[in-house]
């Protein structure tokens, strides 16, 4: 009973990584994977501070270089406007909704031989 549970618990754990170890070039990729993990993991321990800095100004001048903030700002624009223009057609559906209902309603007050009273200003 001992071995049974053991093989049940191994079988569960190795269960993830199945497909992986059967595969051989997924099992390359999750070599892969694991080798640059700890070496991200070894960097990230032992970095020097003036190594993290100057690699920490170089992804800023990269990204304001590449217009990813003139793209961001750029979003956000169009974003302003899109509101903008929905708004604007949102109203004039409701105008045009608006204005079929009181027609709607005229014509059905002259069935009944009443009429609207209308302001002339």
């Amino acid at each position: 009973m001992g071995e049974a549970a053991f093989g049940y618990i191994l079988r569960c754990a190795l269960k993830p990584f199945a497909y992986l170890i059967l595969h051989p070039h997924c099992d390359n990729i999750f070599r892969c994977a694991l080798l640059s993990g700890w070496h991200e993991a070894q960097y990230r321990a032992h970095a020097i501070p003036s190594q993290q800095t100057q690699q920490q100004q170089k992804f800023k001048m990269e990204t304001q270089g590449s217009g990813q903030l003139d793209m961001h700002a750029e979003m956000s624009l169009e974003l302003k406007m899109a509101a903008k223009t929905l708004i604007l057609q949102r109203r004039a559906r409701l105008q045009s909704l608006l204005e079929r209902e009181s027609k709607m309603y005229e014509s059905e007050l002259n069935a009944m031989g009443l009429t609207v009273a209308r302001d002339t200003d």
